[in-house]
């Protein structure tokens, strides 16, 4: 499965452009693979957020410092925590 990794940049209040030169593209086993790594990514300081494209899917695994996303599903893969103060 074909992947296209895209880091959208910090610090703006509406949609943030994407970081270009952060583009990446690799191979991956599976979706379950492909979760995994997600989960272990590592955001650079100036990406707020990168989306994981898979197979040419419009909608993407949403990665956050907060939290990982199935945006095809809508569901939370890895919730964020809020503080509840």
């Amino acid at each position: 499965m074909k992947v296209t990794i895209k880091y959208y940049e910090t610090g703006f209040a509406s949609i943030p452009p994407e970081i270009d030169e952060l583009e990446e593209i690799m191979d991956i086993d599976s979706k379950d693979s492909l979760i995994k790594y997600a989960k272990h990514m590592d955001l650079p300081g100036n990406a707020e957020y990168a989306h994981l494209y898979y197979d040419g899917s419009d909608e993407p695994i949403a990665v956050t410092r907060d939290g990982i996303r199935d945006m095809e599903t809508g569901d939370w893969i890895v919730e964020p925590e809020y503080d509840e103060d």
